[in-house]
């Protein structure tokens, strides 16, 4: 049953992210058409490798592209990867397996559909910015850095979730600001100055309507 389910999922030239178990992929594709990759010894080298095995397409009816722990990855592959899980060719399937979705780049889980994943698993939080954005910018600034920082990267793991769920550009932009804020909170930045510059774009380019 396990086997048709995922056999029905999954079509050739989509990359998705998966945390199952790779054995129950592995008998939907011929042997030569299998290529496992794994993100704790990925490097410049082997990353190439990938994508070019990827270029090549399928030997029969369609080709795996596993990743293995893809959580490991480097930021330098995640990027460099970002291409080919954009636009696969038309017989490759790529499937990133992990149980740490969150430790993927947002521009990565961007590209991702979710496989074997139901929305109960997905939402672990409920969002935190269903607010006014003057309520938001008093409560937030009230926070200490460290706390702000933990609080925005929840939201983020909420938003990457939502974007599993309904992908769409207005989760992909918040995932996108709000991973920018907090790396500026994390360089010392001005701490309501940030918070001002992340509600207004919030506003301006993620469907918030700010009061």
């Amino acid at each position: 049953m396990v086997k048709s389910k995922l056999a029905d999922k999954l079509r050739p030239g989509k990359s998705y992210l998966y945390s199952g178990n790779e054995l129950e992929l592995l008998p939907l594709f011929n042997s030569s058409d299998i290529l496992i990759f794994d993100g704790g010894d990925s490097d410049a080298k082997s990353v190439r490798q990938f994508v070019t095995q990827a270029q090549l397409g399928a030997f029969g009816e369609k080709r795996l592209l596993l990743v293995r722990n893809a959580h490991l990855m480097s930021v330098i592959v995640q990027n460099t990867l970002l291409k080919i899980l954009e636009e696969p060719p038309s017989s490759v399937v790529i499937v990133l397996q992990t149980h740490q979705a969150q430790q993927l780049l947002p521009t990565v889980l961007s590209r991702l559909h979710p496989l074997g994943i139901s929305s109960r698993e997905l939402v672990i939080s409920q969002s935190h910015f269903g607010k006014s954005s003057s309520v938001l910018f008093a409560e937030l600034t009230e926070l200490p850095r460290d706390q702000l920082v933990e609080l925005l990267t929840k939201e983020m793991n909420y938003q990457q979730q939502e974007l599993f769920i309904s992908p769409d550009s207005q989760s992909s932009t918040r995932v996108f600001l709000l991973d920018k804020a907090i790396k500026k909170l994390n360089a010392n930045a001005n701490l309501k100055l940030t918070i001002d510059w992340l509600l207004l774009r919030w506003s301006t380019f993620s469907g918030y309507t700010k009061d």
